[in-house]
């Protein structure tokens, strides 16, 4: 059956690296989408990636970032401490992409209090790229 998803968003918080029991590494994080542009609107979509791709997220993708995600919905069930049945439903992250440029640091000549940077992509530093 087909189980595919492709979504574009901004990470609402930084990702972080955690290990599981048997010491795979994954990072959860969540994104926010706004359709059709509508300031007024956002959907947000918990995702889950593990492996290398949770390394790759955690290394590169900060809060406010944008990243486009291809990967495949996931469910879990389980029952809570009051014997309530509850449902978790993520996106599992197969791969993830860059969907800006790399932030621009502040420098010294720069004023602090500017909001207008120009982003100077560094393909020396995408891993992919060598």
């Amino acid at each position: 059956m087909l189980n595919s998803v492709t979504i574009q968003g901004r990470l609402v918080a930084n990702p972080e690296l955690r290990f599981s029991r048997d010491n795979t590494p994954f990072c959860t994080f969540t994104i926010a989408n706004d359709p059709d542009f509508q300031r007024d609107h956002a959907d947000f979509y918990d995702m889950i990636a593990f492996g290398k791709t949770a390394q790759f997220i955690v290394d590169y993708f900060t809060k406010g970032r944008m990243i486009l995600i291809k990967g495949s919905l996931s469910t879990s069930k389980w029952t809570d401490r009051n014997g309530a049945k509850r449902t978790d439903v993520k996106i599992s992250v197969e791969h993830a992409y860059f969907c800006d440029s790399k932030p621009a640091t502040q420098t010294e000549n720069q004023p602090s209090d500017s909001n207008f940077t120009v982003p100077t992509p560094d393909i020396d530093d995408c891993p992919f790229a060598k």
